[in-house]
């Protein structure tokens, strides 16, 4: 049957899915999926060499390596010519992320709220160097630069520098990206950087990529005058850059001036931890900006009223930091349409017209760029009418092309914590209301509706494009201050999160018959903060049914082409 299907539609098909997993699954479905589909399975590359994942992460750079060397003798049998992304995510064999276990008590001792949003697995150091560990560095020492240097055909590189990792492989890779085979393929960089020392300014390295358009640096404020160095740099060598983001992380509260004006080439600008005059980044070709905490003239404002009066319309805005006032935000997303991608936090919860920001936004802002958001993030920091509930529903189910979607939810209507009752029945006394931790107050009550029964029936109708999912809980006004967050707030937002996966499982098992419904939870990855929400058993159940049942000779048969090409264009 695939054999009367052009290569272009094959290919096609390739490009129409998305998710790496089932383009593996299509690529073994036949011989002709197999060669079509290569270049789709072999786009990207991850390098992810550590202590607990060595065997695999050497194995990749051998491969790597050794294709180097057949290109030589062979060029046709090239496979790097397929791969067009590369990931390095860790190159320290002596170093581990540290354990599910470990990671989980770190959790268990934050003291605030915003400290748990913050929280990343940390890695070590293996005191117990083994020979496969010693092994293992020097493999990586003869084997890096041949790896790197096979990939002709890559176009963008994404690499996560931490500490752990040496100085020579800082100075391998940025050599390494600096020839002359990879350097001008090179259309987009971005490197998240941490000093060896955090104490010391150290210089960014960077290497000469001469037709790179895109470039993010991800840095800390110990590199602050570093990046602006780097950005002068960029900025004057490199006519094709399109696009910058310049980001710091950490707790000192400088802010270095900008020293030059943003050329109008650089239509995609974010900027975090800086100051500047509203001229030098505002001109009439700005698509796509990204903001941080900065510091500008009187204020924020300032900036959105430039942006109105010269009737720039971004078709992407993030505001990644909660500002004390948002009118001027507001009034800017007010006066235009066509936004594709937004992501605010809010107004401030000292503002006294909290409710009344959400309720603006949500009746006549959102509506304004319905017909064509695709990423919408609302993340405000307390429960109130900018989190999803019956209240706004309508003006999320208009989005219908939505692709990507964030937002926070009330504790109110959620499925009962089994483990906060088990631990209820075990205590000896009457417990009342007033006794339970805030997130658990509403356990008994039957008069709000579950927020996320509401979200999962409004994707299934209403968001056929969505493809990914991620919910947070809402700190409670009643822990706002720094002493309720300090007793109570952790253990509120943990409770939350317990009642949020058990409302996805009991619409999982409500709807099982429903297939409208419950297959939102198969076509769109969800997340709970940064975990990734699974219910593997029942989906393995259905899908292994679902294969034994169109395969039932381990041969495909697919009687109706049409049909299946549909469910593969739809996959």
């Amino acid at each position: 049957m695939f054999a009367l299907l052009p290569p272009e539609l094959l290919r096609r098909i390739g490009n129409k899915t998305a998710r790496l997993e089932d383009r593996k699954s299509l690529r073994l479905t036949c011989s002709l999926f197999g060669e079509a589909f290569q270049p789709h399975v072999l786009a990207e590359v991850t390098l992810n060499i550590h202590g607990s994942n060595l065997a695999l992460g050497l194995c990749l750079l051998e491969t790597l390596a050794s294709r180097e060397k057949d290109f030589k003798q062979l060029p046709s049998s090239d496979i790097s010519k397929h791969i067009r992304t590369l990931y390095i995510d860790a190159l320290s064999p002596s170093f581990s992320p540290e354990s599910d276990a470990d990671f989980e008590r770190k959790k268990g001792r934050c003291q605030y709220t915003h400290e748990i949003e913050q929280q990343r697995r940390s890695w070590v150091k293996i005191e117990d160097r083994t020979s496969s560990v010693s092994d293992a560095e020097k493999i990586l020492k003869s084997l890096l630069q041949p790896a790197l240097t096979s990939l002709r055909c890559v176009d963008t590189i994404r690499w996560r520098r931490h500490r752990k990792d040496s100085e020579w492989v800082l100075k391998t890779v940025m050599n390494s990206i600096s020839t002359s085979s990879l350097c001008s393929n090179i259309r987009e960089f971005t490197l998240w950087y941490t000093p060896s020392d955090m104490n010391t300014e150290s210089p960014i390295p960077l290497p000469d990529m001469c037709q790179v358009q895109t470039l993010f640096v991800h840095g800390e404020v110990s590199n602050t005058m570093s990046i602006l160095a780097l950005m002068d740099h960029t900025i004057i060598s490199t006519a094709s850059l399109t696009t910058v983001g310049l980001f710091c992380a950490g707790y000192d509260y400088s802010y270095p001036a900008l020293r030059r004006t943003i050329p109008p080439n650089i239509c995609n600008l974010g900027l975090d931890r800086f100051s500047f005059a509203i001229p030098q980044v505002v001109h009439n070709k700005l698509l796509s900006l990204e903001i941080g905490d900065v510091c500008i003239g009187d204020g924020i404002d300032d900036l959105w009223l430039a942006l109105s009066l010269d009737q720039i319309h971004l078709r992407t805005l993030v505001v990644s930091h909660l500002y004390t006032t948002i009118d001027g935000l507001l009034d800017y997303l007010q006066s235009y349409s066509g936004l594709e991608v937004l992501s605010i936090r809010g107004s401030s919860y000292i503002t006294p017209k909290y409710d009344d920001d959400a309720k603006r936004f949500y009746s006549d802002i959102l509506p304004m760029h319905e017909q064509t958001l695709v990423k919408l993030e609302v993340k405000p920091v307390f429960e109130s009418r900018w989190c999803f509930s019956p209240y706004n529903v309508k003006a999320f189910q208009t989005c219908r092309r939505l692709r990507s979607l964030w937002i926070k939810v009330d504790h109110k209507g959620l499925e009962p914590d089994a483990k906060q009752d088990a631990k209820l029945k075990t205590q000896t006394g009457p417990c009342s209301a007033a006794d339970l931790p805030v997130a658990y107050q509403d356990q008994n009550s039957m008069h709000y509706m579950n927020s996320v029964h509401l979200l999962l029936d409004m994707i299934s109708s209403s968001l056929p494009e969505l493809e990914k999912l991620t919910i947070e809980p809402a700190r409670s006004r009643l822990l706002a201050h720094d002493h309720a967050d300090f007793m109570f707030g952790v253990a509120h937002i943990f409770g939350v999160r317990r009642r949020i996966l058990a409302s996805f499982k009991s619409f999982h098992v409500r709807h099982t018959t429903l297939t409208n419904h419950s297959d939102v939870l198969k076509w769109v990855k969800v997340y709970i903060g940064e975990d990734r929400l699974l219910l593997s058993v029942d989906r393995k159940a259905e899908e292994a049914k679902e294969i034994s049942a169109r395969m039932p000779h381990r041969i495909p048969i697919l009687s109706n082409v049409s049909g299946a090409l549909r469910k593969l264009f739809r996959a």
